[in-house]
């Protein structure tokens, strides 16, 4: 199944913060904001820098170290060398956080004038010498990988047969930080390159592969499966890319019990198997026939094996994408979904629906 990945996209920037122009004309943080100055209205830094030692240092100093910060050997000079500790500043400024109430407050003029000098220095700074990080190497994940396959080749391909899982990061698995690139994981990617490079072109030399597709230990036998033809339940229905034109050997196997018997073929059954919809191999099984005259009970495991080799069934197909279905017919009155618990019901193996392919 193909699964659509939301990306977030979080843009990030230097919050400007405005003090409030105080109306009633009495000094206060939260009152209205002072008009904005113009950078070449501003004073030097180095004439403001008093407001740091009459209303931060008391607090923020290498003795007490409130907030885990000092700045009590700070510098003008070299603000622009420390952008991260005065961002912050500038938003506790801003937003009135700092000085903390009840402690003495500068005016919103000076407030302000403060602010806006701190960040035309950071300004300009992060023009004269951007700084976006550190880059980190980016990869596909196996999501994506498979993707640009598709859109590349035109290949439908799993890439979870072909890679390991990719590791996530805050509940994403395509954050850069996650993944990495290690030896192994190089390997595998560079193996299955090998093998979309296989399919893409067609290598007649390769070699006969096998590829098993699953019916999940909880999916109804008694239903009618999406895609499957009219008139029959349980199995499961697959689309595979066949590299070549070449014969293929479909080999259906009947689920197991714990005791490697098959269950459910005590009743007559046929399993059927279509190609692109076209009707292609027919097998009955079950019955009186397997059960009374095979003498079920003393040869139950002999007999699975013997019905499983009726199911085989091989084919010439032409290289490219095809559906396959492999089915159950559902006999009119007979012992179908309705009546059969699903305990009972015959099951195609959800572990070896395995199909050998050579070229």
């Amino acid at each position: 199944m193909k699964k659509r990945t939301l990306s977030a996209i979080i843009v990030t920037g230097l919050s400007l913060g405005l003090s409030a122009c105080n109306n009633s004309g009495e000094d206060s943080v939260d009152s209205g904001a002072a008009p904005q100055l113009a950078v070449q209205e501003l004073p030097p830094m180095e004439d403001q820098w008093n407001m740091i030692y009459d209303y931060c240092v008391d607090c923020h100093n290498e003795t007490d170290y409130t907030g885990g910060l000092s700045i009590e050997y700070a510098s003008p000079d070299f603000v622009h060398e420390e952008g991260e500790i005065w961002e912050k500043a500038i938003k506790k400024l801003a937003t009135g956080q700092m000085p903390p109430l009840g402690e003495e407050q500068p005016s919103p003029e000076q407030r302000q004038t403060f602010i806006a000098s701190l960040e035309a220095i950071l300004n300009q700074e992060a023009q004269e010498n951007p700084n976006p990080g550190a880059p980190v190497l980016p990869r596909l994940n196996r999501t994506e990988y498979q993707n640009s396959i598709r859109d590349l080749l035109a290949l439908d391909i799993d890439a979870s047969a072909m890679l390991i899982s990719d590791d996530s990061a805050e509940g994403f698995d395509n954050m850069s930080t996650a993944l990495q690139v290690s030896a192994t994981l190089l390997e595998g990617y560079v193996a299955a390159s090998g093998r979309v490079a296989a399919l893409a072109v067609g290598n007649p030399d390769m070699t006969p592969d096998f590829v098993s597709y699953r019916v999940p230990s909880d999916a109804s036998q008694d239903r009618h499966v999406m895609g499957a033809p009219i008139g029959t339940v349980g199995g499961l229905v697959f689309d595979h890319y066949f590299p070549l034109d070449g014969t293929y050997e479909l080999s259906p196997k009947l689920w197991r019990s714990i005791q490697d018997e098959a269950r459910g073929i005590e009743f007559p059954s046929t399993l059927e198997i279509t190609i692109d919809k076209v009707p292609v191999h027919t097998a009955n099984f079950g019955g009186y026939l397997d059960t009374e005259q095979g003498e079920f009970s003393a040869n139950s495991f002999q007999l699975a094996e013997d019905i499983d080799e009726r199911f085989k069934f091989t084919t010439l197909l032409s290289a490219g994408e095809h559906t396959i279905a492999v089915n159950f017919s559902r006999v009119p009155g007979g012992p179908n979904g309705e009546i059969w618990r699903q305990p009972d019901r015959t099951s195609l193996d959800r572990d070896p629906l395995k199909r050998p392919s050579s070229p």
